[in-house]
This record gives C-alpha cells, sequence and structure tokens, in this order.
C-alpha cells in the first residue's frame, strides 16, 4: 500500500529543528506515522531557504531607500501644496571697463621692431646669442 502522512515541523535560522515535529495529516497507519516523525526528528539539519527567499525583513539597504517596493511605498498626502521657490535677487549687469585714455605717441623714423618672448623662450635666445658672439 501507498501511505501518505503530512508532518509538520519548524527550522530556526541554522536550519535546525525548532520543537517537536507533529502529525498533520495521518496515512492511517499509526506505524507509519511514527516512522516518519521519527525520521524527520533523527534528521541531522536542514538546510536554510536562500537569503533573498527570505520573508523577514533584512533592515534597510541602499537599494531599499533609493527605490522601496511598491508595497513600502508611501504615498504624499493629497492636499500639500508644493513649495514654491523663493524669487532670486537680481544682480545688477557689470559695467564695461572704462578704457584709459593713452596718449598717442608718433612712431620715430628709426624705430624698429621688438620681439617680446617669455622667460623660457628668452633664456634660450639668450644663450643662442652668447654662442654665436
Amino acid at each position: 500500500e501507498n501511505f501518505v502522512a503530512v508532518i509538520q515541523f519548524n527550522l530556526n535560522a541554522s536550519g535546525k529543528l525548532d520543537g517537536r515535529p507533529n502529525v498533520e495529516k495521518s496515512s492511517g497507519n499509526p506505524q507509519f506515522d511514527a516512522s516518519a516523525v521519527l525520521a524527520v526528528a533523527g534528521s541531522s539539519g536542514f538546510h536554510t531557504p536562500a537569503f533573498a527567499q527570505e520573508e523577514e525583513s533584512r533592515g534597510w539597504s541602499l537599494r531599499d531607500l533609493l527605490f522601496p517596493r511598491r508595497s513600502e511605498r508611501i504615498e504624499p498626502p493629497a492636499n500639500v501644496q508644493p513649495v514654491r521657490p523663493k524669487p532670486k535677487a537680481r544682480k545688477p549687469k557689470p559695467r564695461p571697463p572704462a578704457e584709459p585714455e593713452a596718449p598717442v605717441v608718433e612712431k620715430a623714423p628709426d624705430a624698429r621692431v621688438v620681439l617680446v618672448v617669455g622667460d623660457f623662450l628668452a633664456g634660450g635666445l639668450a644663450e643662442g646669442l652668447d654662442v654665436a658672439f
């Protein structure tokens, strides 16, 4: 014959039995029911459910704070008016700088072109002139 018994038992977080197993639905054969209860009670331990399958609250994570589950979302009350931003104080537009009045100087007939260079180039140019002359 095929006997079927339903045994109820609880596990703690480490996978060990928490309390005694008991027969929830009997098979009709007391010896078979007793052997099923002994088989569950005599087992060395069970694998705990995967962490993701646990229904207990695991606390808060960054993901939970940024993206709450639909069941955990809090809808704002409908009668709250949005906060209006304060108008920004306008800064006065800056005036263009006044151009200094520079005296106009006539170019001398014997004027030459002058080269203005930076420190690095000037140092190299000076060394080259010293070597050449």
